[in-house]
């Protein structure tokens, strides 16, 4: 595996975790 794959993975992963941590954040919020 390439450098820049391994990063790109690691992007995508932070990215699904962030939106996931906002939605979550936003459904607790407003219910």
């Amino acid at each position: 595996m390439s450098i820049t794959k391994a990063s790109d993975l690691a992007a995508g992963q932070i990215a699904m975790v962030g939106m996931a941590r906002y939605v979550y954040q936003h459904d607790s919020i407003c219910p």
